[in-house]
């Protein structure tokens, strides 16, 4: 069975505790013995003092520059968060719903402390009506309200995020917007829609490649998130990740620049389903060409995304 999980490979021995890896600075992903604290996570992480991880494999791997089948996904995805050198507490599972395009859940992607921290930080904000599209415009088709975070406002929960959507995408966390958290109540929705637009191209941050979304709390009734290509309701379940790439384009696929024009997928227009009870808490991890600081977007405190 593809969705029975494999047993871990062996950690090292020798653990330091840490609230927090290394910042993210020149070297987003660098992993040394040196920590920062943090008042919004409750959730210690282990940070190994061998190196016995070479963080380049995955982010230059170019996994996905092919199609796959679903076992080779589901392996790669496991092995790339078992090479992360700091350990949350999670055991994820992975579940292939569709190998092309790619379409995949990891259970347990997150913790629930990490997922109640960053929920926390978004509601130390003023969480504002959604908005859709580059002249952010409310409309009835998105109905939430929504924050973005920067990582300083939460930041061990955020640089974990970033670490593992890195390690699944093969993209560095410089190449991600700032955490776009979305609140659902009951009755609210956002229809069919994609993440990447073909007009996104003419912007300086490029496009949408890819999507990694994270439920924070799930809902008593409703909210699950369709997939209208594959007839596919996904439950929302805390601390889940749904992964999937917005664009035909992948990188290390034939003819791949990072600068280069990236067509949407229509295969993934998805919807978040109306809240039927309770409330439906997510975070949006979106993954660019290019890296964000150029684009003042990742690394500027408080700064909208560009984009939606």
């Amino acid at each position: 069975d593809l969705h029975q999980r494999r047993p871990r490979r062996p950690r090292p021995t020798i653990y330091e505790t840490k609230e927090v890896p290394k910042p993210l600075q020149s070297s987003p992903l660098s992993t040394d013995s040196s920590s920062t604290s943090s008042s919004s996570a409750t959730t210690t992480i282990h940070t190994s003092t061998s190196t016995t991880t070479d963080i380049d494999k995955w982010l230059n791997l170019q996994f996905w520059r092919k199609p796959r089948t679903k076992y080779e996904i589901e392996h790669h995805v496991l092995e790339a968060l078992d090479s992360i050198p700091f350990h949350d507490g999670t055991n994820p599972t992975v579940h292939v719903l569709q190998h092309e395009p790619v379409l995949l859940v990891i259970d347990d992607f997150i913790s629930e402390d990490m997922c109640q921290s960053i929920m926390k930080a978004a509601s130390s904000t003023t969480l504002q009506r959604s908005t859709m599209g580059m002249k952010e415009v409310q409309s009835t088709d998105r109905t939430s309200s929504t924050s973005w975070l920067h990582e300083a406002q939460c930041e061990v929960p955020l640089r974990l995020v970033a670490e593992k959507v890195a390690r699944v995408s093969g993209l560095p966390p410089t190449h991600m917007e700032n955490l776009q958290v979305v609140r659902y109540q009951p009755g609210q929705e956002f229809t069919i829609h994609t993440d990447h637009s073909n007009y996104f191209n003419d912007m300086e941050c490029r496009g949408r490649l890819a999507t990694c979304l994270i439920y924070l709390q799930e809902p008593t009734g409703g909210g699950e998130t369709r997939f209208f290509e594959f007839k596919q309701n996904v439950r929302p379940r805390k601390g889940s990740a749904v992964f999937f790439w917005n664009t035909y384009e992948k990188p290390g696929c034939t003819g791949y620049d990072p600068q280069m024009c990236l067509t949407v997928d229509l295969r993934l227009r998805h919807a978040g389903l109306p809240v039927v009870e309770g409330e439906k808490w997510v975070c949006n991890s979106w993954i660019h060409p290019i890296e964000f600081q150029a684009a003042n977007v990742r690394g500027v405190p408080q700064q909208k995304s560009q984009l939606e």
